[in-house]
């Protein structure tokens, strides 16, 4: 997506047509945390199961592993007007996510 438009990296259709909205988060392998923005959480409480959190687990040697998490910000409490984004554990979003298929 253009970098003006915040929330979500791809748009994608399903085989019925069915609008998804991926956001895509990359980190090395054993990393502790990754950075959510505002706008994503925002965005991702509004599209609801349309919205997926892809990440991508990269290794040392390049080799990478994907897994996919539908509406990953429902257990996350709202946040202040102000704040601009936040952090979350790595592990625990991995472990929630599945492998596509």
């Amino acid at each position: 997506m253009p970098p003006n438009h915040k929330g979500y990296d791809i748009e994608s259709t399903t085989p019925d047509n069915t609008l998804l909205f991926l956001e895509v988060k990359g980190r090395v392998a054993a990393a502790d945390t990754f950075t959510v923005t505002a706008n994503e959480i925002a965005t991702g409480r509004n599209l609801g199961d349309r919205f997926i959190l892809a990440l991508v687990e990269v290794a040392t040697d390049n080799t990478t592993r994907l897994r996919y998490l539908p509406n990953p910000f429902t257990d996350i409490p709202k946040r202040g007007f102000a704040e601009i984004a936040s952090q979350f554990s790595w592990k625990k979003f991995w472990k929630k996510a599945q492998t596509p298929t």
